[in-house]
Parts: C-alpha cells; sequence; structure tokens
C-alpha cells in the first residue's frame, strides 16, 4: 500500500503546508513574503513538525517516513476494523489493501485518505479511519481520541465529523437504543473545540460573493462542484458501492451497531450533498466540501469485497440461499467491471462487461443449487 503511493515532498498542497514550519526554522526564510509571513497559518502542528524535522536536519528523510507510517497506520486500522466484523480477517484485509491500493485510496472529489505527502489532511484522515476500527469494538475512549485528535489536526474534519457524531447520536435515541458511551463526547468535544472556534471565527468574517464563486468555479472546482467531476469519479464511487453490496450478500459481517451508524450517517451525509451539489439547489453545501468523506464509504465497501472474495460461500442451504448468492455474484462482478474500467482508464467497456457476465455466470454455476435432499442430508457443497 504504501509502495504504490510512493512519497514526492514539496508537491501541490504540500509547498504551502512546509512554509509556516520553515519560516520558524529559519526567520530569514523567504523575507517580506506575504503568504508565508503574513497570514494565519492555522495548521500550527504541522508547522511545528516541519520546523522540528528542518532544526534537525531531517525534514527529506522525516517527511517521508511520516508517509509511510501513515500507510502503515491506515493498514492497522483496516485489520483491527475488519477483525470485528469477521473471523480470520488477515487474507480479508489484505484484499481490502489490493483494492485500496489500486484506486490510491481516492474516491469523489479528490477526496482521499493517503496521499503522495504527509500533510494536516492525510494524518487526520488516518486517524479517522482508527477512529471507526475503535468504534467496531467498542473503544469509545480510543475512539474519542482518535476522532478528536482528527479534528485537532485538520478544522475540515473538525465540522464532518461533529455532525457525523450528532447524527449518529439522534438515531441511535430514535431507536430508543443509546450508540455510544458518553466518554466518546467527552474526549472528543475539547479535542476538536480549538479547530470548532477557527471554522466559527472564518465563517463569521464578511465574505465576497464573486470570491466565494471564484473559489468554487476556478480555484477548486475538482473539489467544490459536482456537476463538473468526470464520469469516471462516479463510476468509481458507484463501484466501491457495488462491491459492498455484493460482498455483504456473499457473506454479511456480524453484527456491529456502533459501526453501522456512523456509516450510515456519513452516507446519508454524502449522498445528500452530492445531490444538492449537483442540482446547485444549496451552494453553501459545496462549500463545506462533505463528499470528503466519501472515501470512508469506499473503503466499507471494499472491506466487504475483500472479505468475499478471500472467503466466498461454500454451503447453499436452500433455494433462498442460492438466489442470494448469484445476486451477491452478479453484483460484485459489476462493481469489479466499474472497478476495472476506472483503475485501467481502458476504453474498452464492453470486454469488463463481457467479462463480468461470464464471471456472474461462472460465479452462480460454482454456488451450486439446492436442489431436494432428504432431512438430516448434509448441505449442497460446490
Amino acid at each position: 500500500l504504501a509502495a504504490s503511493l510512493g512519497v514526492r515532498n514539496g508537491a501541490s498542497n504540500h509547498q504551502q503546508y512546509l512554509l509556516d514550519g520553515l519560516r520558524r526554522a529559519d526567520p530569514t526564510f523567504l523575507p517580506g513574503d506575504w503568504f508565508t509571513w503574513q497570514i494565519d497559518h492555522h495548521h500550527a502542528w504541522f508547522g511545528w513538525f516541519v520546523e522540528a524535522l528542518a532544526r534537525v536536519e531531517w525534514l527529506t528523510l522525516g517527511l517521508a517516513a511520516a508517509s509511510v507510517l501513515s500507510a502503515l497506520a491506515l493498514a492497522a486500522a483496516v485489520y483491527a476494523g475488519i477483525s470485528a466484523l469477521f473471523e480470520r480477517p488477515a487474507l480479508p484485509c489484505a484484499v481490502t489493501l489490493l483494492l485500496l491500493a489500486a484506486t490510491l485510496t481516492r474516491s469523489i472529489g479528490m477526496s482521499d485518505i493517503l496521499r503522495v505527502t504527509f500533510e494536516p489532511a492525510v494524518a487526520a484522515a488516518v486517524l479517522v479511519a482508527g477512529g471507526l476500527a475503535a468504534m467496531a469494538h467498542a473503544r469509545w475512549l480510543l475512539a474519542g481520541l482518535a476522532w478528536g485528535a482528527a479534528a485537532l489536526s485538520h478544522a475540515h474534519y473538525a465540522l464532518l465529523l461533529t455532525a457525523i457524531l450528532a447524527l449518529s447520536a439522534v438515531a441511535g435515541a430514535l431507536t430508543r437504543r443509546r450508540w455510544a458511551s458518553p466518554t466518546l463526547w467527552l474526549v472528543f468535544l475539547p479535542l476538536a473545540a480549538p479547530s470548532l472556534v477557527t471554522i466559527a471565527r472564518f465563517a463569521l468574517e464578511p465574505g465576497d460573493a464573486a470570491t466565494t464563486q471564484m473559489l468554487a468555479e476556478v480555484r477548486l472546482p475538482h473539489h467544490l462542484a459536482p456537476a463538473t467531476w468526470p464520469l469516471d469519479d462516479y463510476a468509481m464511487f458507484i463501484g466501491a458501492g457495488l462491491l459492498g453490496l455484493g460482498g455483504w450478500l456473499l457473506r454479511p459481517p456480524s453484527p456491529c451497531r456502533a459501526l453501522a451508524l456512523p456509516l450510515g450517517a456519513t452516507g446519508a451525509v454524502v449522498l445528500a450533498s452530492l445531490a444538492a451539489g449537483i442540482t446547485g439547489q444549496l451552494p453553501v453545501v459545496n462549500q463545506v466540501f462533505p463528499w470528503r468523506l466519501a472515501p470512508f464509504l469506499a473503503l466499507g465497501g471494499y472491506a466487504l469485497a475483500g472479505a468475499a472474495l478471500a472467503e466466498p460461500p461454500k454451503v447453499i442451504a436452500n433455494e433462498r440461499a442460492a438466489v442470494r448468492a448469484t445476486m451477491g455474484w452478479a453484483t460484485l462482478a459489476a462493481g469489479l467491471s466499474l472497478f476495472v474500467r476506472y483503475t485501467q482508464h481502458s476504453s474498452g467497456v464492453w470486454l469488463a462487461g463481457i467479462a463480468a457476465a461470464l464471471t456472474a455466470a461462472a460465479a452462480a454455476g460454482l454456488s451450486g443449487t439446492p436442489g431436494t435432499r432428504p432431512a438430516g442430508m448434509a448441505p449442497f457443497r460446490s
């Protein structure tokens, strides 16, 4: 997973994140430059981190090591989460990481978990994944620490995670079953508070409609304008959903309400915001950029597909199970066809369709049919 991403220091957004730490380490760095010395570098912790590395002359090596460690931490979080849902999680985890590596953890709106550079958004996203894994095991203190640290690391995540936690709590209250321990909130809110204050301060500053429009349509349409995104982005997102649905039909995970509610809330927020963003009915939604959480939905889909591909069902107990298995393989094949189309950027969509059809037919045949059997006879094994 780490090797598939590679390491590239000083690329793209990384340039601006390095400025604060480099000016701290060297007062003569870019003297008089407005962006370096006069703006509010609100990712203060990253500036301190870069300053420390620069002072000991380990900047290049330290940032590269942080990139690799981020990938390893994400892999550990994926394994921990899968271990709460499935027995024998090693092989499902390996398949999930392969699917992640093929997409470079990217999803719609150029949102991702890992990047070729180590920066605040990467640290926050890995912590979000760790928090989800802790929730799967009902470790609420650990989940609060992870999501609180993510909120402290990146202000945008503070806003999004607060909304997801609130929606999950409301959903739990509506079902008359408490979703999480109060410990989660008691740990999360103090850590998220500085970032939430920063967001409020920026939100209350007077804005300019033309500047807002320029930001969305000129500077960041790849993030903030869903109507302009290429179809490949949506195909990959739909493919991840089909992979997850197919995996769930073939090998349902152990019930885990602690994880289902936050993931369900995330799915509702992402899909509703996409609908609003594409239609243009609520421009403020585009500015909030809620689909930054889409990669975690894709990760859930890959995990379900990974479990089914690593250990497909071998026993068909009855006709209903046979229908479910056939539907699962067909859905999984459809998701894989979109996955291949996106990751290879090939124009041969019809070849992917034929491959998916053949895979579905073969899977249906291998799954077997229950037939009739005397009472007490063992189920059919493919």
